[in-house]
């Protein structure tokens, strides 16, 4: 756990865990305009922060995140972004 990731790697495990297309997943992309963040998309990027991470984010802290950088700052405060 707490493996340290870059930027781009952190974009592909969002892409990947919204089964979105990676050119959709950027830091300024409003998470409600990506078709795979719905209550199980949110599910399933808590369990990949959990999971890979150790990162226990709330629900509904997560379900108030507004951009893909919000995710990305999680990351980013637990240490585990390698180029933050």
């Amino acid at each position: 756990m707490n493996d340290k990731v870059t930027t781009a790697q952190a974009l592909q495990m969002i892409a990947t865990a919204l089964e979105e297309p990676l050119e959709n997943i950027r830091p300024e992309v409003l998470l409600k305009d990506l078709n795979g963040w719905d209550s199980m998309g949110v599910l399933l990027v808590m369990a990949e922060l959990d999971e890979r991470f150790g990162i226990f984010v709330e629900e509904d802290k997560i379900e108030s995140f507004e951009h893909v950088s919000d995710l990305l700052a999680i990351l980013a405060a637990e240490n585990v972004l390698a180029d933050s």
